[in-house]
């Protein structure tokens, strides 16, 4: 655990589109916590024949799952 780089690990977890923020806490001598926040959805876009979740800035979240119940917007 002790060699383990956890800024590349946060890197990586913010890497996943519907993530907004992450946090990585080495905890010795066997702990490794990985705190999460997703991005805040706000609607289910759809545009051109493709369904999108976007955010309340209305930036699209990669990977979020267009089918939870949102509010649908139509171009």
């Amino acid at each position: 655990i002790t060699s383990l780089k956890l800024d590349a690990i946060r890197d990586r977890v913010q890497g996943v589109g519907w993530v907004k923020s992450a946090r990585v806490v080495r905890l010795l001598p066997d702990t490794l916590i990985v705190e999460v926040k997703e991005h805040d959805r706000l609607a289910v876009w759809q545009e051109a024949g493709q369904i999108k979740v976007i955010d309340n800035r209305g930036q699209v979240i990669d990977g979020a799952d267009a089918r939870e119940e949102l509010a649908v917007h139509d171009d």
